[in-house]
Order: structure tokens, then C-alpha cells, then sequence
């Protein structure tokens, strides 16, 4: 009896303690609960899923430990999802928005090494106005950079513990979740340099924790995790790394032009953000506070908020490559984090109910836009009639061959949809940058033949077949629909297409 109330005691203990952190966290909670609802519901306005997204479920598909364009875990995450789902387009945005909000937690969990819980709620609650959250689910729906989003301050936050407290357990966690981010994307790489920056900068120790075994056993983790994708990477000549360092002939006029774009990117992105922290800045700078600042921790916020952009503009010159503006935007988690560390207010009653409507209203601002763009936009990566198209090309290849469509390649933005919601789902040839493609029989492809479809007549794709062909030489034929939008308004489009015959033996 004694044994009986003893325990029954700690479970109500523990019930009350669970309680009161509900009621503490209550504002946090409903804004988790409402972005979610938003941010994945607002996507099913789409008619077609993303073109990342359904690239993702075609590798995924493939089960291999690598892809032509980067590490597997995505494309794995993807297909479990999507099929765990039966094949729901709903699925892509859920699962997107669900690792968007576990980067939130780890966002605030961060937040909270250096402020008191408002502050860090204000450092989570104000990237709503960061439109890299909703966008990304709405225009890309579930892609690398979404796992970046969640991977990015995981890995800041655990790194940070473990420096702080050398406990094995966060030296584990910081070597689980590096392994897994380099297996989502190698952009991951930048945190980790940044984070080796820090330690270099910060700890005049740093020779004894490089050396110390739990750094070690953080180190093998990541590695043991990375082993099988690193082995499939050695036999298949690292082009998917090429990929990520693909050199382009670029003019100075045009590299100029990458870095300029790059960077106003970024502050578009954060705009949001920005506007919301001004607005309650000078409504609220009589209560501006002194912030206490201590060196390291203000050197581990600007090495992760600025070290990756800086360190992925240095990449890109020293490879030749173009900066894309999305790659930065995994790396603005930080934004809230460095906006109060730098410029500190005192977070009131008054501030907080201020703030929280502000964030809403740029929340509904935003829907708003997006929802009204998707209405009026007629285009052709949202707005595929892919039931139609896909049907039609099954027949037209049926009645010229006589076999089943089995394979198909040309623009993936309108040849996917034919391998994801086709009856046969073919199976895509994507661009391999020169190298053989692993994931194709060429015997096969000779017996079953190749469907080509393109968005231009000039962009031709007879370089992705893996055997030489007369039929190459055909020209392309024109097929032409009509997109409509919700408010009936008609755009016409043409692809062009050819047929690369079944070679017979």
C-alpha cells in the first residue's frame, strides 16, 4: 500500500510539473500548432506536387545509398512518407512542416542558452516573418533544405552543450545529427567549419578537446553513420559531390551579379522579420535594456548566423560555381537569436502582447499573398494538368510502339509528373553531368524504348539516352494544353516530344 501511494504520489508529481510546463510554454505551443496548420494546409491550393519533391520520391524509390545530385536521407524520408500516406500529395507538406517545427524547438532551445524563456519565445515566434518557413513548403514542399532548416541548430545547440558541459550523452547527439545532415545535404559541412571555428577562436584548451575521446567518439559517429554513402560515392566517381561543386565558365560580369543576388536574397527572405522586430523596437525602445555581453558566446553567435554564408560565398569562388539564393536560406535560423542578442529590449507584458499580434498579422499577411498568387498565377509548375498529359502520352507511346511507356526523360518539371501519377510510372533518366547512369539498364531502355518530353524544341535530350539511336535524329513534335486557374483564366502550353523507338534485336 505504502509502495502503492509512494509511486502513485511521484505520477501526480509528475502530471503537475507536466502541467505547468503546458501553461508555460501555452504561447509557444499554439504558434507551433498554428503554423503548422497554415503552412501545410495552404500548399494543397497546388495542383502538383514540387518538382524537389517529386524528385525526392523517385530516388527514394531507387533505395541506394546515393543520388546524382546529393546524399540519400531525403529522397529515403520522402518515399517512406509519401507511401506511408498512400501516396498522398498532403504527406509532402506535413512531413515538411513537421521537421520545419522540430528546427523551431531547437531554435528556442538554443535561444534559451542565452535569454530568459520570453526572449527566447520572441527569437522563435519573429522567423515568421522569415518567409524561408512557409515558403519552402509551399513552392519546394519537402527538399534537402528542409532537413537543413532542423539539422542546422540540432546541431549549434548540442555542439554548444558539449563544449559547455563535456557530457558524453551531448557529444553522442552532436555526432548523430552531424552524420545525419551531411547525409542530407553536403551543405551541411559549413555549420561544422563554423562550429570548428568557434572552438579555434574561443577555447584555448582547443588541442585537449580535439583530443579529448568524447570529441572522438562524436567524430566516428558522424563518420560511421556517412560510411556507406562514402563507399557509394568511391565507386561511383563522386559526381554527386560534382554536382554540389559543378564549375561553370562564368564572366566576372556574371559572378558579380551571383554574389549581388545571393546576398539581397537573403535579406528579402528575412524581411519579414525585420519589419516585425522594428516595429516593436522603437514602439518599445524607452525599454531598451543593457544586454551582458560575454565574448564567447557572442563569437558563437556571429560564427553560426554568419560564418556558413560567408564560408558558402568563398566555396562557390574557389569551385566556379553559380550562388543560388536558397542555399543561404537554411543558414537564417539565427536571425531572431542575433536581432535581440545585438539590439536588447526589455520583453514586457505589453511588448509580448504587441509582438504576438504582429507576428500574427504578418503570419495572415503572408497567407494572404501566397493564397492570392496561387489563385491568379497560370503556371505551369503548380497548375500541370498532369491526369491529362499523362494519359495522353501513355496512349500516343503505346500506339506508335506497341509496348507499355517504361522510361522517359527531358525536363523534369514536366516529365516527373508522367513517372509519379502515370498509370505505368515510368521510370525517369535524369541528367547524370557526363557520367554513366547507375540507376538505368541500358538492355532495357534498347527493348522498351524512351519517351522524351520538353518544355523548348531547342532543348534537346537525346544526350540522356544511353545508346546510340537513328531515331535521335527525328524531330520533335508538338503537343499543346491549356492550364486554367480558380478563377477560370486560360493560359496555353506546348511541349515538345519525340519517341526513341524499342531497338529491335
Amino acid at each position: 500500500m505504502l509502495y502503492f501511494y509512494y509511486n502513485n504520489s511521484e505520477i501526480l508529481e509528475g502530471l503537475e510539473i507536466f502541467k505547468s510546463k503546458i501553461k508555460e510554454n501555452k504561447v509557444f505551443i499554439i504558434f507551433l500548432f498554428m503554423h503548422l496548420t497554415v503552412w501545410s494546409v495552404l500548399p494543397l491550393i497546388r495542383h502538383i506536387l514540387p518538382v524537389d519533391a517529386m524528385e525526392g520520391i523517385v530516388w527514394g524509390s531507387q533505395c541506394d545509398f546515393g543520388t546524382h545530385k546529393h546524399p540519400p536521407l531525403f529522397g529515403w524520408i520522402i518515399y517512406f512518407f509519401y507511401n506511408l500516406f498512400n501516396h498522398s500529395d498532403y504527406s509532402v507538406y506535413f512531413i515538411s512542416q513537421v521537421f520545419i517545427l522540430i528546427g523551431f524547438i531547437y531554435i528556442y532551445k538554443l535561444a534559451s542558452l542565452f535569454f530568459d524563456k520570453e526572449k527566447a519565445l520572441c527569437s522563435v515566434m519573429i522567423l515568421e516573418g522569415c518567409f524561408t518557413y512557409s515558403y519552402i513548403t509551399i513552392f519546394d514542399g519537402f527538399n534537402p533544405n528542409v532537413l537543413l532548416l532542423t539539422f542546422f541548430p540540432m546541431i549549434a545547440y548540442y555542439f554548444y552543450l558539449a563544449l559547455k558541459n563535456n557530457k558524453i550523452s551531448d557529444w553522442i547527439l552532436t555526432g548523430l545529427f552531424i552524420g545525419l545532415g551531411l547525409l542530407s545535404k553536403y551543405q551541411l559541412i559549413l555549420i561544422v567549419l563554423s562550429l570548428f571555428l568557434y572552438t579555434v577562436i574561443c577555447k584555448k584548451n582547443c588541442r585537449k578537446i580535439i583530443f579529448n575521446y568524447k570529441f572522438l567518439l562524436a567524430i566516428i559517429i558522424a563518420f560511421v553513420i556517412n560510411m556507406p554513402h562514402l563507399l557509394w560515392l568511391i565507386n561511383n566517381d563522386f559526381f554527386s559531390l560534382k554536382y554540389y561543386m559543378n564549375t561553370e565558365e562564368l564572366t566576372l560580369n556574371a559572378k558579380v551579379f551571383s554574389f549581388i543576388s545571393f546576398y539581397l536574397k537573403q535579406f528579402y527572405a528575412i524581411i519579414g522579420t525585420l519589419v516585425i522586430f522594428s516595429i516593436s523596437y522603437f514602439i518599445y525602445r524607452k525599454d531598451k535594456e543593457k544586454q551582458s555581453i560575454n565574448f564567447e558566446d557572442t563569437v558563437f553567435i556571429l560564427c553560426i548566423g554568419f560564418c556558413p554564408i560567408i564560408l558558402q560565398s568563398i566555396l562557390s569562388l574557389i569551385s566556379g560555381s553559380r550562388l543560388i539564393g536558397t542555399w543561404g536560406y537554411p543558414m537564417l535560423f539565427t536571425t531572431g537569436i542575433i536581432l535581440y542578442y545585438f539590439f536588447p529590449i526589455k520583453i514586457s507584458k505589453e511588448y509580448m502582447s504587441s509582438f504576438i499580434k504582429t507576428v500574427y498579422a504578418v503570419m495572415t499577411i503572408f497567407f494572404l499573398i501566397f493564397f492570392i498568387i496561387f489563385t491568379v498565377e497560370k503556371n505551369i509548375r503548380s497548375l500541370y494538368p498532369y491526369e491529362k498529359i499523362t494519359k495522353d502520352f501513355e496512349k500516343i507511346y503505346k500506339e506508335e510502339t506497341g509496348k507499355e511507356l517504361k522510361f522517359i526523360t527531358g525536363c523534369i518539371e514536366v516529365a516527373l509528373p508522367v513517372t509519379i501519377y502515370g498509370d505505368t510510372h515510368p521510370q525517369m533518366i535524369f541528367y547524370t553531368y557526363k557520367h554513366k547512369n547507375i540507376w538505368i539498364d541500358e538492355d532495357k531502355v534498347k527493348k522498351d524504348g524512351v519517351l522524351i518530353l520538353s518544355r523548348k524544341e531547342e532543348m534537346t535530350y537525346d544526350s540522356l539516352i544511353p545508346y546510340d539511336s537513328p531515331d535521335k535524329h527525328n524531330e520533335y513534335k508538338i503537343y499543346k494544353f491549356t492550364i486554367q486557374n480558380k478563377l477560370k483564366m486560360k493560359r496555353e502550353y506546348e511541349l515538345f516530344y519525340k519517341i526513341i523507338n524499342p531497338q529491335q534485336k
